[in-house]
This record gives structure tokens, sequence and C-alpha cells, in this order.
């Protein structure tokens, strides 16, 4: 029971992730997502069978426990948006944000229980526990400049102009420098800690 709660609660962050993108792209002028069906919260046109399917699966079958996945990408058109350069910018932090937002807001609601200002039932406690963690963990993690994490697309808007072909040399390669830091530990040895110390400081839990 508990890793389908994981699994359900982890499908809705990466969903709600990729509808933030296409919400941001639609306000910048690119009906690209709209268009094609992927601003709406029903799962089925955002599930990729590796990234939403295999890989969470993977995770439960080798650890235990779910702590990353990823949605089918929403389509992205920046010759459409007013200004693509500066656009994209914010269009890549949409998702990141979105996460953000949402762990913040259910590790509030743990924060108010744990001082009694809230009482919650228990399994809506335990519940807004793991969306905050899995929320800020999704975040933390999509700020990683590394193709296709959205802080290669934050990343380019920022870079001087003339860098950018140099940059968008590191798309083809992105996903094995991606493994490469699975493989070190990277995430474990610096993304956990400091999740741990976001989500003390959000829930007020020690």
């Amino acid at each position: 029971m508990e890793i389908i709660l994981q699994l359900f609660l982890l499908f809705l962050s990466i969903v709600l992730h990729e509808c933030a993108h296409g919400w941001v792209a639609l306000l910048r002028g690119d009906r690209t997502a709209k268009n094609e069906g992927r601003l709406t919260l029903n799962p089925l046109p955002h599930i990729d069978p590796f990234g939403t399917v295999v890989l969470p699966l993977l995770q439960v079958l080798l650890t235990g426990r779910v702590f990353f996945g990823y949605a089918k990408p929403v389509p992205i058109n920046p010759s459409a948006m007013k200004n693509p350069r500066r656009d994209i910018l914010w269009v890549g932090l949409a998702g990141p944000l979105m996460n953000f937002i949402l762990g913040g807001v259910a590790g509030t609601l743990v924060h108010f229980h744990v001082n009694q200002h809230l009482v919650l039932p228990g399994a809506l406690f335990h519940s807004l526990l793991i969306f905050c963690v899995i929320n800020l963990w999704l975040g933390l993690v999509n700020l990683v400049p590394v193709p296709p994490l959205d802080g290669s697309r934050i990343l380019a808007g920022l870079l001087p102009r003339r860098t950018l072909p140099h940059w968008m040399t590191f798309d083809k390669i992105g996903f094995f420098i991606l493994l490469l830091l699975m493989g070190t530990g990277f995430f474990d040895k610096v993304i956990a800690p400091v999740l741990d110390a976001l989500v003390q400081w959000v829930t007020g839990l020690r």
C-alpha cells in the first residue's frame, strides 16, 4: 500500500510539473502543448513508458521505494514565443517551481500539524509528508544543469549567445552524463543533504 501511495503521488507531481511547462509556454505565445492536448491533468497523454512506468517500478524492485520519474516532455516551440531566449528560461523554470510550490504547501500543512495549529488525520499527514519530499526532490533534481533536466534549459537562457552552440552539443550526451552522476552517487551525496535541510525547514520536523 505504501508503494502504491508513493507511485501515485510521484505521478501526480510529474504530471503537474509538465503541465506547468505547457501553461507558461502558452502564456508566452506557444500553443503547441495546448494543441496537442497536453494541458490536462488526465494522466494518459503524459505517460512515458520508461520514465513513468519502468523506471519507478525498477526503483521499487531494487530499493523498495520510489524517488524519481518523469512524464513525456511537453512539446515546446520556442520560435512561437514572444521572446524565445527569455521565455524558454521561464518555461524551464516553471516545472521545478511548480514542484517547490507543491512541496512548500504540503510541508506547511505538515508544519502546522507538528506545531499543533492544525490537526490532521494520520493518513493525510503521512501522504502530505511524502508529497512534500517527492516534490522538493523533483524540484532540486531538475535544477541540475544537465540535459534533459530543466536546469540545462534554464542555463541556456542565461548563457551568452556566442556560447549557446557549444552548450547545445551537450544535448547528445546529456543522458550519459546523468547516468554517470547517478553512478557516482552525486544525487545522494550532494542533492540529498540539501533535500534533508529543506524538508526540515519547511515541515519543522527534526
